[in-house]
């Protein structure tokens, strides 16, 4: 017995030493092996492209697997084959539940002269393992196919079947394209960005992956325009299950318009998208999936009133859908009906109790309200479903400042932080809460580790300036002004606090200057105009000061200072008028 497995393990080194398993191939070899297998689809009744590549099929005909997005339902479909040659006469077959279809054309013989790809294992995928994609990006001018490596960053499932994500560089049109192993095996078709996968979980109410989300533009025409961001595809695997439940009817359905609604949303096409679903439910009146995402579609175009009417037709047709009552309170938070929205976000948390998003937006509408303690407890709602919400302990820390519990206020600042510690805005308002209890040197020491990790915010340098203005450093706070007025030239009340700390160092012109430019962007802040007056009156401009102190009553008539300042120097001029 130990011998026998002495001589398996034995023989397992000997084949690892010469390859075990599939062998490795240098890049080129790789690039040469793809090189006659990926096509290049486009629509011959509009612009754009995708990319495809060879693989086993019937007999009879050459089969393509490409992305289901790259084939939009409705328009023809045609491939150029690496031989420069155009198939028009193609037929497409969409996978339902994952970003997947085939593509075929009549191969003229009984075999296809194209050569098919193999299809790797992608169960052994790992991360780190080295990856490379072939495809045609998106760019002006001539098409021009790239080939380039990258390596696997994380393993996941994830929405409509994406589970292999890596880091590389690619562009629009490479969608489709092979994602091949070190052996020149297909592990996955390449499909989206992380920014689009995160779209489309929202969408579907799915988390998003783990992995950390790209601010990148998804829709990108230009190679490198996503560099370092990560990219998805979906296993090889999960074509080789499902492609044999696979219909072989093309006939269109509407769930093939309702996938096509959601790809368009995935790459911000919401128009598009919109008459997508219009077609699903014209096939199905009652399908409520299409009236909720066509609502989302119309949020995201702004149109909100044409949003929440295509929730209510969701909601006549699935009344205990959560997330349509959640989506329609966002709606109406946006239209600024409060109550309504409320209303909304409490019909969501009747059917998910624990729906944090509901219960923390819900504390946005109570809080626009004023009614702080019921936001309060909201957000404590929103918090103990999801103990990591940073954002849910900042907007609490801010209720708790309007009922200027300025100490509790600054503790949930302070959890904020902890959660996320580069969360600037947190770092902002934990500042203003400590200047409310004079503690300015603390406050600046806030501000300056929101600035820390945001350089270019005005908001932490303007803060900034007034705390250094009470503790009467007027030209340190002048040049944190002129650093949020770099960031924001418009920033009226930079340029207001900017007016103060020159005044103060009796640079009377300058202030007026700094006060003229905060008018220019704010006309209506009496509080300029009050500055205003103060450094022409003591600059004697006797007649310029009590205009300025009337355009600051009259547009606030309980302006004290103005009011004061006017009468005294009325009486002064030995004037009552």
């Amino acid at each position: 017995m130990l011998s026998y497995r002495w001589l398996l393990s034995s023989g397992c080194i000997a084949l690892l030493l010469s390859g075990c398993g599939s062998k490795q191939l240098s890049s080129s070899e790789i690039a040469n092996q793809v090189e006659g297998s990926v096509v290049l689809i486009n629509y011959p009744d509009q612009a754009g492209h995708g990319t495809g590549f060879f693989v086993a099929g019937d007999k009879q005909v050459c089969t393509i697997l490409t992305a289901r997005h790259v084939v939009p339902v409705g328009g023809k479909v045609q491939v150029q084959t690496p031989d420069g040659k155009i198939w028009k006469d193609t037929k497409v077959q969409r996978f339902p539940n994952q970003d997947l279809a085939i593509v075929t054309f009549e191969a003229g013989s009984e075999n296809c002269a194209y050569p098919a790809l193999k299809l790797g294992d992608s169960d052994r995928v790992k991360k780190g393992d080295t990856i490379y994609i072939d495809g045609f990006p998106r760019r002006a001018g001539k098409l021009v196919k790239q080939f380039v490596g990258g390596s696997v960053t994380a393993i996941e499932n994830t929405v409509d079947g994406y589970g292999i994500s890596y880091q590389t560089t690619t562009a629009g049109g490479m969608s489709g394209g092979p994602v091949v192993n070190q052996a020149a095996e297909v592990i996955a078709v390449h499909g989206r960005s992380d920014v689009e996968i995160a779209k489309l979980s929202e969408l579907k109410g799915e988390s998003p992956p783990s992995q950390q989300q790209s601010t990148g533009n998804p829709d990108s025409n230009e190679v490198g325009a996503e560099v370092g961001t990560f990219k998805w595809g979906i296993p090889s695997n999960i074509y080789k299950v499902n492609i044999s439940g696979l219909a072989k009817s093309i006939e269109t359905t509407a769930t093939d318009f309702w996938n096509s609604g959601n790809d368009l949303i995935a790459s911000q096409k919401y128009e598009d998208a919109i008459a997508s679903y219009d077609k699903a439910i014209q096939f199905q009146p009652d399908y409520h999936e299409a009236w909720y995402n066509r609502g989302y579609a119309l949020g995201e175009l702004k149109r909100y009133e044409d949003a929440i009417a295509s929730y209510d037709k969701a909601i006549q047709f699935k009344p205990d859908k959560h997330e349509v009552w959640y989506n329609r309170g966002i709606a109406l938070g946006e239209l600024k009906r409060y109550e309504d929205a409320i209303a909304s976000y409490d019909k969501a948390i009747q059917f998910k109790p624990d729906k944090h998003e509901a219960w923390y937006n819900r504390g946005i509408a109570l809080g626009e309200l004023k009614r702080y303690e019921d936001a309060i407890a909201s957000y404590d709602k929103a918090i103990q479903f999801k103990p990591d919400k940073h954002e849910a302990w900042n907007n609490r820390g801010n209720v708790l400042y309007n009922l200027k519990r300025y100490e509790e206020a600054i503790a949930s600042y302070d959890k904020a932080i902890q959660i996320k510690p580069d969360y600037s805005d947190a770092w902002i308002n934990r500042g203003i809460a400590l200047r409310e209890l004079k503690r300015y040197e603390d406050a600046i020491a806030s501000y300056d580790k929101a600035i820390q990790f945001k350089p270019d915010d005005p908001d932490a340098w303007n803060n900034r300036g007034n705390a250094l203005n009470y503790l009467k450093r007027y030209e340190d706070a002048i040049a944190s002004y002129d650093k949020a007025i770099q960031f924001k030239s418009d920033y009226a009340y930079a340029w207001y606090g900017r007016g103060y700390a020159l005044d103060d160092l009796k640079r009377y012109e300058d202030a007026i200057a700094s006060y003229d430019k905060a008018i220019q962007f704010k006309p209506d802040d009496p509080e300029a105009w009050t500055g205003r007056g103060v450094a022409l009156e003591k600059l004697k401009r006797y007649e310029e000061a009590i205009a300025s102190y009337d355009k600051a009553i009259k547009l606030d008539p309980n302006e004290q200072y103005a009011i004061d300042n006017r009468q005294n120097l009325l009486t002064k001029l030995g004037r009552s008028k």
